[in-house]
């Protein structure tokens, strides 16, 4: 099984990070879609910035905990879904060494510096294609299958708050089996913009994915650098804002949180409350056939700011309010659960 964890680490090296996603995973025609000339706002940099921008917007050691280690990956991936390169104008690419704690969880990424804004906001939208997605996912799924196990993959998009210019996320799970023992492979895939820079970030955890949390932060230190490289005022994350503007909301969150009903979205409780102070996509395991508790995995957000007192939802797998817990000065202070 562990054979088949690192695998799977290298093949997303392989089929996105390298490859840098084609905008069309089987059917490409190179250039399709890209902005005139006259459309673009070319970038100024040299070779040597551009490069320099690139290194910046790759992960580091420094970005992880302490227990994270850092070894050098894999150069003869394959170009299984596409290749940037054909189909853009690049002037700086490389992929980053592959971070690990043990060997999982696992975090990679990929930078490229392109010749436009507009170019790399193309770039940006071909590595989030759902066709790319697709590609990949099925990559992922394939080499589970050849290492002998059974396997099936799926992908939907990940929130994981404003980073750069824009960006956007996915998270590719893959069901596998062998020999009798099941296990879940989540893949995060965030792609970040600032600037002509586009980066690409993947983490790769069993059991429950990573931390969107963590993978927010780890991914702001990189994009506050290339950021700082461009001389961009983009900031390095939203986590100050988030903050700021939780504090000014936390006075409306009694009122709103017991408007709040179980079995409604998280959408729905997210604009009631607005954005969590704090996120756990991760699934929570739970044991079955233990006084009633079902297996379904869940996944919970928070709102907390100084003094507010906390507040936590429950999802079920539909992403549906299965329990609210909120402080114990408010009306509707009691657990409310199904």
């Amino acid at each position: 099984m562990k054979r088949l964890m690192v695998l799977l680490v290298l093949v997303g090296i392989g089929a996105l990070l390298v490859a840098c996603g084609g905008k069309n995973s089987t059917e490409t025609d190179p250039g399709a879609g890209s902005s005139s000339e006259s459309d673009r706002t070319e970038s100024t940099a040299s070779d040597a910035e551009a490069s320099a921008l690139v290194d910046a917007a790759l992960l580091q050691l420094a970005d992880f905990p302490h227990g994270w280690r850092a070894e050098a990956s894999d150069d003869d991936e394959e170009d299984v879904c596409g290749d940037l390169s054909e189909e853009f104008d690049v002037q700086a690419e490389r992929d980053s060494d592959q971070f690990s704690e043990g060997e999982l969880p696992a975090a990679l990424s990929a930078a490229a510096a392109l010749s436009s804004d507009d170019e790399a906001e193309e770039a940006l939208a071909a590595w989030t294609d759902p066709g790319l997605m697709e590609c990949f996912a099925d990559e992922l799924q394939s080499t589970v299958e050849d290492e002998g196990a059974n396997a099936d993959a799926s992908f939907g998009e990940l929130n994981v708050g404003d980073l750069g210019d824009e960006s956007g996320a996915t998270q590719v799970v893959v069901e596998t089996e062998t020999e009798g023992v099941s296990v879940d492979v989540y893949v995060d895939l965030i792609a970040v913009r600032v600037g002509p820079v586009a980066s690409f970030y993947l983490f790769i955890d069993v059991f429950s994915p990573f931390n969107t949390a963590s993978e927010e932060e780890i991914v702001g230190s990189a994009v506050a650098r290339v950021a700082e490289a461009a001389g961009s005022d983009v900031p390095g994350d939203n986590l100050e804002k988030r903050a700021a503007e939780a504090e000014v909301a936390s006075t409306d969150w009694p009122e709103a949180w017991c408007k709040a009903r179980i079995g409604m979205t998280r959408n729905g409780l997210v604009e009631l409350m607005g954005e969590p102070t704090e996120r756990d996509s991760g699934r929570i395991p739970l044991i079955p056939d233990i006084e009633n508790i079902p297996p379904d995995p869940v996944g919970s957000d928070t709102w907390e700011v100084a003094g507010s007192g906390e507040y936590n939802a429950f999802y079920d797998t539909d992403l549906k309010v299965q329990q609210l817990d909120g402080p114990s000065e408010i009306g509707c202070s009691e657990i409310r659960a199904k």
